[in-house]
């Protein structure tokens, strides 16, 4: 098999996005369904829905919260998904002092 030979992640792949940042999740899951990824953006704070989401065990779970509640709530429900933690690339909270980003 070579690559030309493998499916295309569009064709195969379900991806759901579980956002606590509104802006971040939709435009994330936007973004996906532009370059032909089924995606579907889900706030972590409708706990029915994430239950919905996770229940059709997704192939792949992009998350963006802290909480560890959802994190187990996913290796439950979805067990076999892979998930992509985005909330540990993404800044939180204000620089400490102002020679961090250039205002000393």
């Amino acid at each position: 098999m070579t690559i030309d030979d493998e499916p295309s992640p569009s064709a195969t792949q379900r991806v759901v996005v579980l956002y606590e940042h509104e802006l971040l999740g939709l435009g994330l899951a936007a973004r996906l369904r532009e370059s032909g990824i089924p995606s579907s953006p889900v706030g972590t704070a409708d706990i029915p829905a994430v239950t919905a989401a996770l229940t059709t065990h997704p192939d792949i779970i992009i998350t963006e919260t802290m909480h560890e509640v959802c994190r187990e709530r996913i290796s439950t429900l979805s067990p076999t998904s892979r998930v992509v933690d985005v909330s540990k690339v993404i800044g939180r909270g204000v620089p400490a002092t102002g020679e961090i980003i250039g205002f000393d």
